[in-house]
Formats: structure tokens, sequence, C-alpha cells
């Protein structure tokens, strides 16, 4: 799957990943914004788990997880994961 020039802004998830949750392989997230997404547990903008996945050129503003882990983005997985190019303020 690929996720490309999308803005997600004001969303709210009651667990993971604010905006998104990803579960699966050889996913793409490219040149999209994360603007004041909110998750209570893991990745206030998107939670991504699985292998081979690429978070490339994303933008992260204001993001928050409440209780746990990852203001903007939380990443699992095995193999290969790859992480480029990401702007990231106030997370």
């Amino acid at each position: 799957a690929t996720v490309t020039d999308n803005i997600f802004s004001d969303n709210i998830a009651g667990d993971m990943g604010g905006s998104a949750y990803v579960s699966g392989n050889n996913t793409k997230i490219k040149d999209n914004k994360f603007t004041k997404n909110t998750a209570t547990n893991s990745g206030g903008a998107i939670r991504v788990e699985g292998d081979n996945n690429i978070v490339d050129k994303n933008e992260f503003i204001e993001n928050n997880c409440i209780e746990q882990l990852a203001g903007a983005l939380f990443v699992t997985g095995h193999i290969l994961i790859i992480i480029s190019g990401m702007i990231s303020r106030t997370n």
C-alpha cells in the first residue's frame, strides 16, 4: 500500500495511531503532513507495524501521545524500515 500527498489534521484515536494505524508489510508513506493529531497509547500522528515499510519525507507538527510512546511516529517491525527526510516539530 502507498499513502502519498495527504494532510492529516485534528484526528483523535482512543488507542494507537492518531490519524492512521498501518499494520502490514511493504507500505510506503511519503510526502504527507500530520498536524495536531492525538493518540492515547502510541503514535500521536501515526503508528506503523510490519516489515519493509518506508516512511519518507513526511512532516509532523504538534502531534501528541497522551499516555505512552511517540508523539509523532511509532514504528515497529523487522527486516527493513526506512525513515528519511522527516520534519518534526513540537511532538
